[in-house]
């Protein structure tokens, strides 16, 4: 008999770390609110989205760990098949994506009072970014084995995951160089 530990030991590690974090999110939500009463009704209803599709998420991904350890015990070929709850979790963590991301641009769109017209790249990205997150959620419930998924749409992965990447690290970048001019027109920097 075989053995999960290399492929489910993994995911089962990295939804008990997110489950904590996602402990840690929800007291920083707490916080979040009881701190910034003022805070714009926008802002506050993404932060708020983003904790609900969060607990989405680890619900779907907690469902489909119980399915494949639990209610398939010693079926070892449940690992390669794909699942409504492995597209759930996707989908789910591609609209994190999208929030997250949009808070983040909304802040450096904020803090550099350019005009909102500088933006419409990012905004685009992150719109295309969910798009094809949202499609690949669609995609793998249509095959039945995820090594037929990953063969055949590799490109898409890729895609997402590099758009993503650049996304993150323009917002990184926006809000380091920002962060430095604000802090050189201060007296302390001085």
């Amino acid at each position: 008999m075989g053995t999960l530990g290399p492929t489910l030991g993994a995911f089962e590690l990295g939804i008990s770390i997110a489950t904590f974090l996602f402990g840690i999110a929800t007291l920083q939500m707490f916080l979040y609110f009881r701190n910034f009463p003022k805070e714009k009704k926008l802002v506050k209803f993404i932060v708020s989205d983003l904790i609900l599709i969060y607990l989405c998420a680890i619900v779907s991904s907690l469902y489909y760990i119980y399915t494949v350890t639990v209610t398939g015990f010693g079926q070892f070929a449940l690992v390669a098949e794909t699942s409504v709850s492995m597209a759930g979790t996707i989908a789910c963590g591609a609209t994190i994506d999208l929030l997250a991301q949009l808070l983040f641009i909304l802040r450096v769109q904020k803090l550099s009072q350019f005009p909102k017209s500088a933006f419409i790249l990012p905004w685009i990205a992150v719109t295309a970014r969910e798009a094809i997150s949202l499609s690949i959620a669609v995609l793998i419930t249509q095959v039945a084995l995820l090594h037929e998924f990953i063969e055949t749409y590799s490109w898409l992965l890729t895609l997402a995951l590099s758009l993503g990447m650049a996304i993150d690290v323009g917002v990184c970048m926006s809000l380091c160089v920002l962060l430095y001019i604000k802090r050189s027109q201060t007296p302390i920097a001085k």
